[in-house]
């Protein structure tokens, strides 16, 4: 792991400078986002992630859906 860490140390992707400046930036935002991943490689591992998380509630959708009450399952709502 740590050979791994070293061998990124000045080849990572993103700039520390940009990110220094976005989080001043978030320092002094009103509607702060609840996720924002900073870089092209992490947008496309978020994607990928929600990506995966999306199939897998349509998988388990009955499943996850069955501990409604009757009612709620009937289209009642409060």
């Amino acid at each position: 792991m740590r050979r791994r860490v070293d061998a990124l140390h000045g080849h990572q992707p993103g700039d520390p400078k940009k990110l220094a400046q976005v989080i001043i930036q978030l320092a002094h935002a009103k509607n702060l986002p609840l996720h924002l991943p900073l870089g092209k490689d992490a947008i496309t591992s978020y994607r990928n992630n929600a990506a995966k998380m999306a199939k897998e509630i349509e998988a388990w959708l009955p499943v996850s859906t069955s501990t409604d009450h009757d009612l709620a399952l009937s289209g009642y709502s409060a």
